[in-house]
Protein backbone atom coordinates (compact mmCIF):
# COMPACT_ATOMS: atom_id res chain seq x y z
CA UNK A 1 0.00 0.00 0.00
CA UNK A 2 1.27 3.02 -0.85
CA UNK A 3 1.52 6.28 1.18
CA UNK A 4 -0.98 8.79 0.29
CA UNK A 5 0.69 12.57 1.14
CA UNK A 6 -1.88 15.73 1.29
CA UNK A 7 -2.02 18.11 -1.79
CA UNK A 8 -0.91 21.47 -1.16
CA UNK A 9 -3.39 24.52 -1.11
CA UNK A 10 -1.60 25.99 -4.13
CA UNK A 11 -2.18 22.73 -6.10
CA UNK A 12 -5.95 22.72 -5.09
CA UNK A 13 -6.56 26.39 -5.94
CA UNK A 14 -4.85 25.76 -9.48
CA UNK A 15 -7.04 22.82 -10.10
CA UNK A 16 -10.66 24.33 -8.90
CA UNK A 17 -9.06 27.04 -11.45
CA UNK A 18 -8.90 24.71 -14.46
CA UNK A 19 -12.53 23.01 -13.42
CA UNK A 20 -13.72 26.56 -13.64
CA UNK A 21 -12.15 26.93 -17.29
CA UNK A 22 -12.93 23.57 -18.22
CA UNK A 23 -16.90 23.96 -17.25
CA UNK A 24 -16.92 27.85 -18.54
CA UNK A 25 -15.79 26.30 -21.76
CA UNK A 26 -18.72 23.57 -21.77
CA UNK A 27 -21.09 26.91 -20.74
CA UNK A 28 -19.75 28.75 -23.90
CA UNK A 29 -20.04 26.43 -26.16
CA UNK A 30 -23.76 25.91 -25.05
CA UNK A 31 -24.37 29.06 -25.56
CA UNK A 32 -22.89 29.20 -28.45
CA UNK A 33 -24.87 26.10 -29.98
CA UNK A 34 -28.25 27.83 -28.29
CA UNK A 35 -27.57 30.81 -30.43
CA UNK A 36 -27.04 28.96 -33.55
CA UNK A 37 -30.48 27.13 -32.74
CA UNK A 38 -32.83 30.16 -31.58
CA UNK A 39 -32.35 32.12 -35.29
CA UNK A 40 -36.44 33.49 -35.80
CA UNK A 41 -37.19 33.03 -31.92
CA UNK A 42 -38.70 35.31 -29.69
CA UNK A 43 -35.91 37.16 -27.14
CA UNK A 44 -38.25 35.06 -24.32
CA UNK A 45 -37.93 32.06 -25.90
CA UNK A 46 -34.10 32.29 -26.27
CA UNK A 47 -34.11 33.72 -22.53
CA UNK A 48 -35.47 30.79 -21.86
CA UNK A 49 -33.34 28.13 -23.20
CA UNK A 50 -30.05 30.38 -21.85
CA UNK A 51 -32.07 30.12 -18.06
CA UNK A 52 -32.25 26.61 -18.34
CA UNK A 53 -28.57 26.46 -19.36
CA UNK A 54 -27.27 27.57 -15.52
CA UNK A 55 -28.97 25.03 -13.01
CA UNK A 56 -26.88 21.87 -15.76
CA UNK A 57 -23.97 24.16 -15.76
CA UNK A 58 -24.00 24.20 -12.02
CA UNK A 59 -25.10 20.76 -11.37
CA UNK A 60 -22.26 19.53 -12.91
CA UNK A 61 -19.74 21.77 -11.12
CA UNK A 62 -21.34 19.96 -8.11
CA UNK A 63 -20.76 16.78 -9.53
CA UNK A 64 -17.18 17.12 -11.18
CA UNK A 65 -15.49 14.96 -8.55
CA UNK A 66 -18.33 11.96 -8.30
CA UNK A 67 -16.01 9.79 -10.74
CA UNK A 68 -13.52 8.45 -9.04
CA UNK A 69 -12.93 11.15 -6.83
CA UNK A 70 -11.14 13.20 -9.77
CA UNK A 71 -12.24 16.34 -11.75
CA UNK A 72 -10.75 17.40 -14.89
CA UNK A 73 -8.48 19.70 -12.98
CA UNK A 74 -7.63 17.49 -10.60
CA UNK A 75 -6.89 14.84 -13.05
CA UNK A 76 -4.14 17.62 -14.82
CA UNK A 77 -2.69 18.20 -11.61
CA UNK A 78 -2.57 14.72 -10.32
CA UNK A 79 -4.74 15.32 -7.07
CA UNK A 80 -8.17 13.24 -5.51
CA UNK A 81 -10.94 13.34 -3.23
CA UNK A 82 -10.58 10.26 -0.66
CA UNK A 83 -12.12 9.66 2.27
CA UNK A 84 -10.22 11.28 5.87
CA UNK A 85 -9.79 7.77 7.44
CA UNK A 86 -8.90 5.58 4.22
CA UNK A 87 -6.86 7.37 1.85
CA UNK A 88 -7.36 4.49 -0.47
CA UNK A 89 -11.18 4.79 -0.32
CA UNK A 90 -13.42 7.08 -2.98
CA UNK A 91 -16.20 8.60 -1.35
CA UNK A 92 -19.51 7.55 -2.20
CA UNK A 93 -21.62 9.92 -5.11
CA UNK A 94 -23.44 11.77 -2.24
CA UNK A 95 -20.52 12.76 -0.33
CA UNK A 96 -18.60 14.24 -3.37
CA UNK A 97 -21.63 16.02 -3.89
CA UNK A 98 -22.21 17.29 -0.64
CA UNK A 99 -18.37 18.65 -0.49
CA UNK A 100 -18.86 20.18 -4.01
CA UNK A 101 -22.37 22.18 -3.46
CA UNK A 102 -20.92 24.02 -0.72
CA UNK A 103 -18.71 26.27 -3.19
CA UNK A 104 -21.39 28.28 -3.57
CA UNK A 105 -20.56 30.27 -0.52
CA UNK A 106 -16.58 29.99 -2.26
CA UNK A 107 -15.29 32.87 -0.23
CA UNK A 108 -15.86 30.60 3.27
CA UNK A 109 -14.48 27.88 1.32
CA UNK A 110 -11.20 29.91 0.72
CA UNK A 111 -10.34 30.91 3.79
CA UNK A 112 -11.68 27.50 6.14
CA UNK A 113 -8.97 25.70 3.10
CA UNK A 114 -6.34 28.81 4.14
CA UNK A 115 -6.53 28.24 7.79
CA UNK A 116 -7.59 24.23 8.31
CA UNK A 117 -4.25 21.97 9.43
CA UNK A 118 -5.50 19.43 7.22
CA UNK A 119 -6.07 21.12 4.58
CA UNK A 120 -9.60 20.50 3.98
CA UNK A 121 -12.04 22.91 2.82
CA UNK A 122 -15.97 23.42 4.66
CA UNK A 123 -17.12 20.87 2.06
CA UNK A 124 -14.31 18.12 3.11
CA UNK A 125 -15.20 18.95 6.74
CA UNK A 126 -18.52 17.89 6.35
CA UNK A 127 -18.07 15.17 3.77
CA UNK A 128 -14.99 13.89 6.20
CA UNK A 129 -13.21 13.80 3.27
CA UNK A 130 -9.24 15.00 2.11
CA UNK A 131 -7.59 15.85 -0.95
CA UNK A 132 -4.45 13.37 -1.63
CA UNK A 133 -1.69 13.56 -4.42
CA UNK A 134 -3.14 10.59 -6.84
CA UNK A 135 0.34 9.82 -8.31
CA UNK A 136 3.75 11.77 -8.92
CA UNK A 137 3.15 14.33 -11.87
CA UNK A 138 5.88 16.61 -12.48
CA UNK A 139 5.27 19.71 -14.13
CA UNK A 140 6.12 18.93 -17.65
CA UNK A 141 3.22 16.10 -17.57
CA UNK A 142 0.75 19.01 -15.92
CA UNK A 143 2.36 21.35 -18.82
CA UNK A 144 1.76 18.70 -21.57
CA UNK A 145 -2.01 17.70 -20.01
CA UNK A 146 -2.94 21.28 -20.19
CA UNK A 147 -1.68 21.96 -23.85
CA UNK A 148 -3.53 19.27 -25.01
CA UNK A 149 -6.56 20.64 -23.07
CA UNK A 150 -6.01 23.97 -24.73
CA UNK A 151 -5.65 22.70 -27.94
CA UNK A 152 -8.69 20.61 -27.82
CA UNK A 153 -10.79 23.09 -26.36
CA UNK A 154 -9.54 25.83 -29.28
CA UNK A 155 -10.63 23.25 -31.92
CA UNK A 156 -13.80 23.06 -30.47
CA UNK A 157 -14.59 26.62 -30.58
CA UNK A 158 -13.39 27.24 -33.95
CA UNK A 159 -15.84 24.89 -35.14
CA UNK A 160 -18.41 26.36 -32.88
CA UNK A 161 -17.83 29.32 -34.30
CA UNK A 162 -17.62 28.43 -37.75
CA UNK A 163 -21.04 26.93 -37.84
CA UNK A 164 -22.47 29.46 -36.59
CA UNK A 165 -21.21 32.35 -38.51
CA UNK A 166 -22.05 30.02 -41.77
CA UNK A 167 -25.89 30.42 -40.16
CA UNK A 168 -25.54 33.87 -40.01
CA UNK A 169 -25.06 34.50 -43.32
CA UNK A 170 -27.36 34.79 -45.96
Amino acid sequence: MEKRVLSSRTIRVFAGLIDYIFLYSIAVFSLLFIFNRTLGQTPSEVGMKILTLFPLIFLGYCFKDCIYGISPGKYVVGIAVRDKDDFEKTPNFFLLFLRNITLIVWPIEILVLMFSKKKQRWGDLLAKTIVVRNHDVRLRYVLLRLFVILIIVTIAFAVSANVILKNFTV
